[in-house]
């Protein structure tokens, strides 16, 4: 497995400067963020406003080659690209496609659609299975893989979803990013299952960890848990047994760090790498002979 990160997590860094950033912390490569960084709060800068370890989108041609490419010369791996684009968006996506192949990028990430509760959920799956396998013949023509992520509130929030969202899709051209973090508020299934449903599609695993948290019971009394985020090594999501799930089958995969907690950016990042290094070491000796 190697070790990874999402540039949204190092809010602070500009491109050129957490490359040898994460070469020093011992990376072996970053997932990047697509997205305008958006308005800096007052103050400070957070994950998602004034995020300067983004790409914008209408630079990304010219920006992202030369980061490709300082990133190697160095050792660390540019391997996917994190836009907000859904399947439908078929000319953005193919220009994404294109550019992530002459860079050298072998991912980029598709959102799926959030669930309308207003709708036939039936309907609206085979809607996004019909745009996925489009989007996935886009993909292998360009020579990269598009990767839906597994996220809560969408119309995959779990691993069985997501399979029968890739059934007869081939994995040549579409893959699947599975976050484990969302397990904690949608979608839980023991990781052995997981693991065996998608390891021909399951490209690579965002790691973060937390716990449901209760709210103020609502008008007719029912109360709505809202999930808080802490490090790797505090929450519900059981790491040790995804590892171990992994070390089963010896995939071969991304492990990504996506530590969204509020804390200092080093702190996390020297946490997330420990307990990453502890589930390679986990995994290894699942395939070590008794």
């Amino acid at each position: 497995m190697k070790l990874g990160f999402y540039s949204l997590i190092t809010p602070e860094y500009p491109p050129e400067a957490i490359i040898p950033a994460a070469v020093d912390w011992g990376f072996n490569g970053i997932e990047w963020r697509v997205a305008p960084p958006g308005i800096p709060r007052v103050g400070k800068i957070n994950h998602w406003d004034g995020n300067l370890c983004s790409l914008s989108p209408d630079n990304l041609k010219a920006d992202l080659s030369p980061l490709v490419q300082r990133g190697r010369a160095v050792g660390l791996e540019s391997f996917s690209l994190c836009p907000y684009l859904r399947c439908s968006e078929v000319d953005a996506l193919d220009r994404l496609f294109a550019i992530a192949a002459d860079s050298g990028v072998s991912f980029v990430r598709v959102s799926a659609d959030p669930y309308d509760r207003k709708q036939s959920y039936n309907a609206q799956f085979t809607r996004l299975r019909r745009e996925a396998a489009q989007v996935a013949i886009l993909a292998e023509r360009r020579g990269v893989r598009a990767c839906m992520l597994q996220h809560a509130g969408t119309l995959i929030p779990s691993a069985s979803a997501c399979r029968r969202l890739v059934e007869d899709i081939d994995p040549k051209g579409f893959g699947l990013y599975l976050d484990v973090g969302h397990f904690v508020k949608e979608g839980y299934e023991d990781f052995g299952i997981v693991v065996d449903l998608l390891q021909d599609y399951l490209v690579e695993i965002h790691l973060r960890n937390g716990w449901l948290e209760a709210g103020k019971p609502d008008n007719h009394g029912f109360v709505e848990h809202t999930p808080r985020w802490g490090s790797l090594d505090q929450g519900q999501v059981n790491l040790g047994l995804l590892a171990r799930s992994l070390g089963a089958v010896n995939w071969q995969g991304w492990l990504v760090l996506e530590d969204f907690s509020l804390r200092p950016t080093q702190q996390r990042i020297s946490e997330g790498l420990d307990v990453m290094r502890r589930m390679q070491s986990l995994a290894q000796e699942m395939n070590r002979p008794n």
